[in-house]
């Protein structure tokens, strides 16, 4: 399976700031592991918002922005657990 990165490709990864990444199917991935709700894969836009980095550290979460916005500031912070599950 190949994964295109969606975060900042250019950007180190840390632990604090991990790869995110979709397949050819727009799931979403962090450092190679899906992110899940209820047993599925999360599609790349979700909701009318689009995920654009990663964080992990005491509490692991997603940034989003919204899928009309032009820039690529994030606008919400939606946490999951530690498997990446929402």
């Amino acid at each position: 399976m190949v994964l295109l990165i969606i975060s900042d490709p250019h950007g180190e990864t840390t632990d604090r700031n991990p790869k995110l990444s979709r397949d050819d199917y727009f799931k979403i991935y962090v450092d190679g592991q899906p992110v899940m709700l209820n047993n599925e894969g999360v599609p790349s836009e979700f909701n009318g918002f689009n995920f654009i980095r990663a964080e992990s550290g005491p509490a692991n979460s997603l940034l989003l922005k919204p899928s009309a916005a032009q820039d690529n500031r994030p606008t919400h912070r939606l946490l999951t657990d530690e498997t990446w599950r929402i």
